[in-house]
């Protein structure tokens, strides 16, 4: 980060009260060998150093989900501020997979996640809904592997709850209204830091607590408002193994995903 405060600042007056918005369109010379904010392609940005990853990670935060911040900031008056900006704002320079290694403990919004949201609703007022082999597998093997898994959901369902603790999963939170205040009740209880935590939702009551979250996740059709504040997004719909998909890249990168046969796929 330092570096990247110094060449901003060197290269730009102090003085100058140009936006960040100005200074990426007309300075491509900022960044050298115009990787950072330069219009070279994906394909040549492949295989780049860490420090080249980082410039990239940083111009994306302000092209994608956070243009307002583009038209207002201002070149920081000392690196003090500058790093201030980068903690208020969340800005980080870690790379995706380093997220998802670091990960111990899975949190997991029911309809809509663990299944593909939609509700049967049946004569005698009872619903059903459908969940997918593969997450169960999945859900499975996590928990044999020594990792958290916790589901909170602000809705209701004893077959729900029956199927999930017969995967394993016992941690189940069930008509919650408040999730950021379960997860962090849980949180605390279990000594975690938020950095070991991923949650994944697809709705508004899933926002507050997937903001304090180390590590925000979508499925695919999740709305908008979801996906803006995930760092990562699954190509998977929910219901539909979305939930197999973080728990498989978090797995994979300790070296914990394994051809485990002993395990049913249900």
């Amino acid at each position: 980060m330092i570096w990247l405060y110094k060449r901003i600042l060197f290269t730009i007056p102090r003085n100058n009260s140009k936006s960040l918005a100005s200074i990426l369109k007309n300075r491509p010379a900022l960044n050298r060998g115009g990787f950072l904010f330069g219009k070279k392609s994906e394909s040549q940005k492949v295989g780049k150093s860490g420090r080249q990853k980082d410039q990239i990670e940083f111009v994306n935060y302000f092209r994608t989900s956070r243009l307002a911040d583009l038209r207002t900031f201002r070149l920081p008056d000392s690196l003090k501020d500058f790093l201030l900006f980068l903690r208020r704002n969340k800005i980080s320079f870690m790379h995706l997979p380093d997220y998802f290694k670091r990960i111990t403990t899975f949190v997991f919004d029911m309809d809509g996640v663990l299944t593909d949201g939609t509700l049967l609703i049946l004569d005698n007022s009872q619903f059903l809904r459908r969940m997918h082999i593969k997450d169960g597998y999945a859900l499975q093997l996590a928990i044999k592997k020594g990792y958290r898994v916790v589901v909170i959901s602000g809705s209701n369902s004893d077959a729900a709850v029956t199927r999930l603790n017969g995967l394993g999963v016992k941690d189940v939170f069930m008509k919650i209204e408040d999730k950021k205040s379960c997860l962090q009740k849980y949180a605390e209880k279990h000594k975690l830091s938020w950095n070991e935590i991923l949650f994944m939702g697809d709705d508004i009551p899933d926002y507050s607590v997937m903001k304090i979250s180390g590590l925000a996740c979508a499925p695919a059709d999740a709305v908008p408002e979801i996906k803006e504040i995930s760092r990562y997004i699954s190509p998977v719909a929910g219901g539909m193994g979305c939930v197999r998909d973080v728990i498989e890249k978090v797995l994979k990168l300790n070296n914990a995903w394994e051809m485990e046969t002993g395990i049913a796929s249900r």
